[in-house]
């Protein structure tokens, strides 16, 4: 967009940076700033669009808590948008019924159609490997979006190439592709699963 600078950072590292003592140095001002003041600073000559994306699903639960750490956290970062000149974005998939105040309007994205999402794994399995009915088993228990689609296809077609098929995918990689991706992101940050 004309004279507009899009700025995007994780928002697990703009909310929790003060707390952990990370420093940025600006590369403008040479001062050393936490994320969460480095994301807000305006830039001279542009107007900006903060992206905050929430890859750890955090967003819901830092305004649901009320102990005395989170509150000072929230609080800053609340005082930071209400400040800020430009427009912030959180995208985020742990939507809150009650927004902070701060924030003017939300939308949610909905998956794409059961239909459309079955052509899309359709093109990358050979055609005939599988009946209409597995794929909309898999549509109905794991609704994705295309790039999510496209992400689980790569993995299993590097599964298939490692189990020696050239390639050439499975429902069933496809299914232990799903559950290792999802295991992966509900891991517990310390320790690891269980």
């Amino acid at each position: 967009m004309c004279g507009t600078e899009i700025r995007c950072f994780s928002l697990t590292d703009v909310l929790w940076s003060s707390t952990a003592d990370k420093t940025i140095r600006d590369p403008f001002t040479q001062k050393e700033l936490t994320k969460l003041e480095y994301a807000f600073q305006g830039r001279t000559g542009h107007e900006d669009i903060l992206l905050l994306v929430d890859h750890d699903s955090i967003f819901n639960e830092s305004f649901k808590n009320k102990d005395r750490q989170s509150g000072v956290t929230n609080s800053k970062f609340l005082e930071k948008v209400r400040a800020f000149k430009g427009i912030v974005f959180v995208v985020t998939d742990s939507m809150t019924t009650r927004l902070p105040m701060e924030f003017a309007c939300s939308f949610s994205i909905s998956f794409p159609s059961e239909e459309s999402q079955i052509q899309r794994w359709e093109s990358y399995l050979k055609a005939g490997i599988c009946e209409k009915e597995s794929f909309l088993d898999l549509v109905e228990q794991f609704p994705m979006y295309f790039h999510e689609i496209d992400q689980i296809a790569r993995h299993a077609k590097v599964a298939g190439i490692l189990d020696n098929r050239q390639g050439n995918m499975t429902l069933a990689d496809i299914y232990r592709t799903i559950k290792k991706l999802r295991q992966k992101q509900s891991m517990p940050l310390l320790f690891g699963a269980a």
